[in-house]
């Protein structure tokens, strides 16, 4: 794409561009990832994940660590039987009212009935007594690129952790 736009506006990637000394590259590649930044939550066919089984819950626990490249929720199912089953999506409020007790495993249950996202976390209430398997259908993120087409990131992740590709 750089090289396409630097070709129709008649221009070298290597060429300075503005009084900053930086490359025509440079200036197309921030423009380029500004693009993608400005668009990301945007639903296209080619930012959708269809039934990701991207985690396993644990028993008794309501949170689940969402997808690093995750935006926006499209739809939460937890396999169960061999089948998909869907789980309403729910207030904060809610999740945490069905998960009041002084003890989750007194109210844990085969299928949640309501999630809650908060920061980067799925809350599921209430929490399942067995491990099962979450799939998400959502908007993933795309990575930044760089001048010389890799992608580099930092990736945060709920708590400490970070993960840098």
């Amino acid at each position: 794409m750089r090289t396409r736009i630097a070709s129709e506006l008649n221009r070298s990637l290597a060429d300075v561009f503005g009084n900053t000394g930086e490359t025509f590259a440079t200036a197309v590649n921030r423009a380029i990832n500004q693009a993608i930044s400005h668009y990301e939550s945007q639903p296209f066919r080619w930012n959708q994940v269809r039934r990701s089984e991207w985690a396993t819950s644990t028993a008794y626990t309501p949170n689940v660590s969402l997808p690093a490249d995750f935006i926006a929720m499209n739809r939460l199912e937890v396999i169960y039987s061999g089948r998909y089953n869907e789980i309403q999506r729910g207030t904060l409020d809610e999740v945490d009212e069905l998960n009041y007790q002084p003890s989750l495993t007194s109210v844990s249950v085969a299928l949640p009935s309501r999630y809650a996202i908060e920061n980067n976390v799925v809350i599921l209430a209430p929490p399942t007594n067995v491990a099962r398997t979450i799939a998400a259908s959502y908007i993933r993120r795309y990575l930044p690129t760089s001048i010389t087409d890799s992608t580099t990131t930092k990736i945060v992740f709920a708590g400490s952790l970070s993960m840098t590709v």
